[in-house]
């Protein structure tokens, strides 16, 4: 395999498919732990603009993270500029990783123009290069991590995440960890229900959503105390009158008109004869004194729930290994890397 060189005048897309084997790890580690991120090459025009074009890939990911959706911004930057705050984590490869509080404003231009400015204390900071992974975390503020490419005119000397178990702690902590939203839009509407990255935060706002459900059967004339939390296939047993009600229950903080649904919950909606779906979406979320609460939200039901084949969409597929591959062995570290030059055959346990 041929390792490419981060040249200048290169486009976002041939600065990526460059990245070093290092770095490609890291990256990897954390798009395995985080559903919403975006890698940014430091380009020269970028560097060398005090406000940056925000890329196309820059803005699905606000869009998909719910943080922000420049195309239902007003124009001008005075008018409609959005502010959040963002955690900036790097290290210059010889102390501590740093972590600076930042503020990242996102705005259009009276021509359109969709931009966005961090209020860097030194531009010093950000090198041509590096490797620059924006990740949106639970109260839909920004983590911009620097992998500090070996392709980066300033490498770094020797990681201080020797592993990237220990990279992807130290983003996981600071993703969790309390921030404040300062001068920020309303709640961005998406149509997608989200997948949040923090798990403490994942079961608080599924909690809400399940004792909202056995609120909204509890008015309906069920005992509240005879449902029964089932978990799989279905959510809820709810004893309703004569019916036995099984009901599926799904909550986001976003403003939704999708869900996502496992096969195990569709073979069941279309096997039982009296299945129903609540979402609770709109759900507000807030971290303090070391923990998550959900509090409100917005609550639909629906009666016999059956999803019909053209209301799904297949977003994930397994993919079983081939026998045939080249192997690499990264030894026991990083920073070498040697190519056994003979196709494997025969995978054996490692496919």
């Amino acid at each position: 395999m041929v390792l490419l060189r981060v040249v200048k005048n290169q486009t976002q897309s041939q600065l990526l498919a460059a990245i070093d084997m290092q770095t490609l790890a890291r990256l990897d580690a954390l798009r395995n732990r985080f559903e919403e991120l975006a890698p940014i090459v430091a380009s020269e025009v970028m560097l060398g603009k005090r406000n940056p074009d925000a890329t196309g890939l820059f803005r699905q990911f606000l869009a998909r993270a719910g943080v922000h959706d420049y195309e239902r911004q007003e124009l001008g930057a005075k008018v409609g500029k959005v502010r959040r705050r963002l955690k900036y984590i790097s290290s210059d490869g010889e102390s501590a990783a740093e972590t600076l509080a930042l503020e990242i404003s996102l705005y259009r231009t009276r021509r359109g123009d969709r931009r966005y400015n961090i209020s860097w204390p030194s531009r010093d900071l950000i090198d041509f290069g590096d490797v620059l992974v924006f990740i949106a975390d639970a109260s839909r503020n920004i983590i911009l991590v620097n992998l500090k490419s070996e392709n980066s005119s300033a490498p770094m000397v020797s990681s201080v995440w020797r592993t990237v178990e220990e990279l992807v702690k130290i983003v996981a902590d600071e993703s969790a960890a309390e921030i404040v939203v300062a001068d920020a839009d309303p709640k961005p509407s998406t149509k997608m229900q989200g997948r949040t990255s923090d798990s403490a935060l994942r079961s608080v706002i599924e909690n809400h959503a399940v004792l909202v459900a056995k609120r909204i059967y509890g008015e309906l004339g069920a005992d509240y105390k005879a449902i029964q939390d089932v978990g799989k296939p279905y959510d809820l047993l709810v004893p309703l009158g004569a019916r036995e009600v099984h009901a599926e229950v799904k909550g986001s903080m976003a403003h939704i008109e999708a869900v996502f649904i496992t096969e195990g919950e569709r073979i069941h909606s279309a096997s039982y004869s009296d299945v129903e779906l609540i979402v609770v979406d709109d759900i507000d979320a807030k971290f303090a004194n070391g923990g998550w609460t959900a509090t409100g939200g917005r609550a639909r039901r629906w009666l016999s729930w059956k999803p019909s084949p053209e209301s799904l969409k297949p977003i994930n597929y397994r993919h079983q290994l081939g026998q045939t591959f080249e192997l690499f062995d990264l030894g026991h570290g990083t920073d070498g890397l040697s190519r056994d030059d003979t196709l494997q055959r025969d995978a054996g346990p490692h496919a």
